[in-house]
């Protein structure tokens, strides 16, 4: 073969020290002595916050734990999953009842049930109660549960009910009773006591047509699995609950009024064993509970005072380190360790340059560790500061924004309600000295202009008049009697004494109970001002002040009281003036990636927060994620400040207006907040990381590679003479060896195939060695023989003319077979012997040698006029492989009956006188009627049987084949 072209690749192996310097200092040491200070310095600042946050945090759950220590708490919570099935079963009072002392491990003291599917109603009494509870009636105690189920739309049935329930358990004060709420009632009946109830509606698919309503006495609530149900709702699995003794801490030996100031100054200790630990006396319901022995007299105060129980909440020492800083730990020897080899690495192609006998893979990876890894663990510690340094930060900004707009809310609403209190001072004086009718008047435009709800007064020892929107409206029977006491009290404190008539200690004692100091105490140091202190009025601002007159007796001024004014605010229409007023107070603002929404949420009702229909809000807020938090803030009577997954949330209970104030920093989503500075960190080490490789692997594996791009074009353009030698150390030395190999076989193979066919260099390139061994199958095949006849012997022409000759013959067949799938098997003189076989079971065979043999007969007598074809086609079975020696040449082919009696007809061809084709009866019989035939006679054929053998020229076939 001749070698055409000789390339020998010499790659630029030498290195140069100042760049791999500069690659050291900038790539490996600057980045890790930036990222240890940088790192360091965060985790110590968040740590000092963290450690801010875990203190808010365990107040919060102290605080949490204290209100899980009630017996109202626990019914609650025990009540939520009861019926703990789908309830979809008809049940009994006394079932229910069995079942829910299995469930609360209480006693029952009363239960009725109610189910509206098929209107039944039953009641279960303890029977050690039945005494105390007495009579009762089945009608209006169904009509109770229809009122508490909101069945019961008439206000005087509804009032009628209640009042039934009230009288049935001697109860002081009114019972308001709420669906899914453990509501106190203090039982005038000695045995009953302080008791709970609890009334629920339940029902298959949510339908709740089924209703219970239950009565616990605290006593029968075992203290034992009230401590036990509290210490198991921690909000953080992290946080440990306990309850302690007293005797274990030396700050609990305090004094009553130190234990009252004790449990609003938590105590904070930090263990280097347990964490950081916050301690506070437990809840007034568990220290009354204990110091009466559930009785109405202290039989246990002073063992309590002994013994005190102290709630305990730890967070370990693993919670107030940054999550970050035991990776930090763990990465720190891994870094070392990788920053010494890839500074030995780039030492040692310093002094040896890029010349190693490393393979490929091992450069490639030496390459990147020392170019890559360390910028891009500086790209991904730059996104991680991004994504939780920066969102920490962003947390703690955004924790102190929302307290200031939580303050900043308290005080406009504070400032709105001082606004009114100087109205109401305004009033007061306007009102002095007055007549009746102006003193009217002047209520009545007063009220229309300031928003009050109603106006009630007494003048000059008139009776009480109500000033509303409805002539028949009215004040409480509450308000009125907190009026009438404001009024005893005032009247009584203004009046001149008359001691004359005392003479003992005992009577001038009477004498002074009769201003009342103790029970007029709240309601004197209120005048003038709006409070929200009366019960079971929760979402209404009161303010009373009486009415003066001064008249000179003498040389006195004597003052009197001719009457008082009590103004009644209705707390959700002020509060929506106050936001309507100031229409930014509650406006959603977007800051970084947080939208902030405040609300303020009036409690509609006593103790529970109003439905977000009639919340004062931004757009979007929603308090359905929240709920139990602001829950507990509202029975605490406290402010809190909490995190979540999506939201930083800050809430304060306004005692002013009873109302919640909440505010929400949603995060938003798809939010990237890179800085300047961190984008052109990122772009430098970018930009570096890539020279550092361009410059490394450019000169390892991209010239080779660029090489043996050139010479594999050129032997795709058909240049198998193209060689390569390189000597690298490497598999690019294998692989151009490999590569020369290649253009050889394939230089030998495409000179092959102008001698043989393609069916034999398919099976020489065929790796199976039992394949190039001697062999061969019985398969039916078609054989045809094709020769030339002319006027002389081929031997008469001269080599050039028989070369042409014999040429224009094979090709010819093999164009034509290879048409018709068909193969030129061998050409035995100046015959061709072409088989065909089948590719499929259907193929007919004898057909498509037909076809290329009148084909043949056309072509050739266009291109060799001068010559007469002979054809002869056998069909039948024959043996087709490699036939010949083991160790010799071997010849694929076919042999047997078919072959040879195609040889017999080519040599009879001549008496065809019309296409020179002679076809055998066994093809006549395979071409099923589709050739057209012309017998010429029988004779005995060499080979054949003593019979005679009919000859048959093949004319043409017919047009539907």
């Amino acid at each position: 073969m001749n070698i055409l072209n000789k390339i020998t690749i010499k790659p630029r192996l030498e290195a140069k020290p100042l760049l791999l310097l500069v690659i050291w200092l900038f790539l490996i040491i600057i980045p890790y002595l930036l990222l240890t200070a940088t790192i360091e310095n965060l985790l110590k600042d968040s740590e000092s916050r963290l450690l801010t946050k875990s203190k808010i945090q365990l107040i919060d759950e102290i605080n949490d734990l204290r209100a899980s220590l009630t017996p109202s708490y626990y019914l609650e919570s025990k009540m939520a999953v009861f019926p703990n099935e789908k309830a979809n079963n008809i049940y009994d009072a006394v079932s229910l009842a069995n079942s829910l002392e299995r469930h609360t491990n209480s006693k029952v003291a009363a239960l009725f049930y109610l189910n509206c599917l098929n209107n039944s109603f039953e009641a279960y009494i303890r029977e050690d109660l039945k005494k105390d509870l007495g009579l009762y009636s089945n009608y209006t105690m169904k009509n109770l549960l229809l009122t508490y189920a909101s069945k019961v739309d008439e206000p005087i049935k509804r009032d009628r009910n209640i009042s039934y329930f009230q009288n049935f358990l001697l109860a002081a004060g009114g019972i308001n009773i709420q669906p899914e709420t453990s509501t106190p009632i203090l039982s005038g009946k000695e045995n009953l006591g302080r008791m709970l109830g609890y009334f629920k509606t339940f029902g298959q698919d949510g339908s709740k047509e089924q209703m219970l309503l239950c009565l616990f006495r605290e006593k029968d609530i075992p203290l034992k699995e009230i401590t036990k149900n509290a210490l198991k709702q921690e909000s953080d699995s992290n946080i440990k609950r306990e309850i302690i003794n007293s005797n274990s801490l030396t700050q609990c030996n305090l004094g009553l009024t130190d234990r009252i100031k004790y449990k609003e100054n938590y105590k904070f200790q930090i263990d280097e064993k347990e964490g950081l630990s916050i301690t506070s006396i437990t809840s007034d319901e568990m220290l009354v509970r204990l110091a009466t022995l559930n009785t109405f007299y202290p039989l246990g105060i002073d063992r309590l005072l002994k013994n005190e129980p102290i709630l305990k909440v730890t967070l370990p020492n693993s919670k107030l380190e940054h999550p970050m800083r035991d990776t930090v730990k763990r990465l720190r020897f891994p870094t070392l360790l990788l920053i010494m080899l890839i500074s030995f690495g780039l030492i040692r192609i310093a002094i040896y340059g890029y010349t190693t006998n490393i393979r490929i893979l091992g450069k490639v990876i030496l390459c990147v560790w020392g170019a890559v890894i360390l910028p891009f663990t500086s790209f991904l510690a730059v996104l991680y500061y991004n994504q939780y340094f920066t969102e920490e930060f962003a947390e703690n900004e955004i924790e102190h924004y929302i307290q200031i707009q939580t303050e900043v809310i308290s005080k406009a609403v504070e400032s709105y309600i001082g606004n009114r209190e100087l109205a109401i001072a305004e009033l007061q004086d306007r009102l002095t000295g007055l007549s009746k009718e102006e003193f009217h008047k002047t209520l009545v435009d007063w009220r229309s202009q300031n928003g009050a709800s109603i106006i009630s007064y007494n003048y000059m020892g008139g009776k009480d008049t109500v000033i509303g929107d409805d002539e028949n409206e009215s004040i409480s029977q509450l308000e009125k009697e907190a009026k009438d006491l404001f009024d005893l009290g005032i009247k009584n404190a203004f009046e001149e004494a008359d001691l004359s008539g005392i003479k003992t200690i005992d009577e001038l004692k009477n004498y002074y109970r009769q201003f009342l100091p103790n029970q007029i105490s709240a309601v004197v140091s209120n005048i003038g001002k709006i409070y929200a202190s009366i019960p079971n009025e929760p979402n209404s601002l009161f303010s009373l002040f009486p009415i003066y007159s001064k008249k000179i007796n003498g040389q006195k001024e004597i003052t009197t009281v001719n009457g008082s004014v009590l103004i009644k605010f209705d707390t959700y229409k002020i509060l929506s003036e106050l936001v309507k007023r100031n229409s930014g107070l509650l406006r959603e603002m977007v800051l970084g990636r947080y939208i902030v929404r405040n609300a303020i949420i009036p409690i509609t009702e006593e103790d529970i927060i109003a439905e977000e229909s009639k919340l004062l809000k931004s757009e979007n807020f929603t308090i359905k994620d929240i709920y139990h938090k602001l829950n507990r803030i509202l029975n605490n009577k406290s402010k809190s400040l909490w995190s979540t997954k999506n939201s930083v949330n800050t809430a304060s209970y306004l005692n002013i207006v009873n109302s919640i104030i909440a505010c929400r920093a949603e995060k938003r989503e798809k939010v990237t907040d890179f800085s300047k500075l961190d984008m052109l960190n990122i772009i430098i080490y970018i930009i570096l990381m890539i020279a550092a490789l361009s410059v490394m692997l450019g000169s390892i594996i991209v010239t080779p590679i660029r090489e043996l791009q050139k010479a594999s074009e050129k032997v795709a353009n058909g240049d198998y003479s193209y060689k390569i030698e390189t000597k690298t150390g490497d598999e690019f030395e294998s692989l151009s060896e490999a590569f020369n190999e290649m253009t050889d076989a394939l230089y030998q193979k495409e000179k092959m195939t102008s001698y043989v066919s393609k069916d034999v260099i398919e099976e020489v390139s065929n790796r199976n060695e039992n394949l190039l061994q001697p062999s061969g199958e019985r398969i039916p095949v078609s054989v045809l023989f094709c020769a030339l006849s002319g006027k002389k012997e081929l031997n008469e022409y001269s080599p050039e003319e028989v070369t042409k000759i014999i040429s224009c013959l094979i090709d010819a067949a093999d164009e034509i077979s290879s048409a018709f799938n068909g193969q030129v098997d061998k050409l035995i003189e100046d015959t061709v012997m072409i088989v065909f076989r089948k590719s499929h079971p259907d193929e007919n065979i004898a057909l498509n040698a037909s076809r290329a043999a009148l084909a043949i007969n056309n072509r050739l007598k266009v291109e060799l006029p001068d010559f007469k074809i002979k054809m002869g086609i056998a069909s039948g079975d024959a043996v087709s492989g490699k036939i010949g020696s083991r160790n010799g040449k071997l010849d694929y082919t076919v042999i047997g009956n078919p072959v040879n009696l195609a040889a017999r007809l080519k040599v009879q061809a001549g008496k065809a006188k019309n296409t020179g084709i002679l076809i055998c009866p066994n093809s006549i019989r395979l071409l099923q009627g589709a050739g057209r035939l012309n017998f010429i006679e029988r004779m005995t054929i060499k080979g054949r049987t003593n019979r005679t053998f009919p000859l048959y020229e093949l004319i043409g076939l017919r047009e539907y084949c």
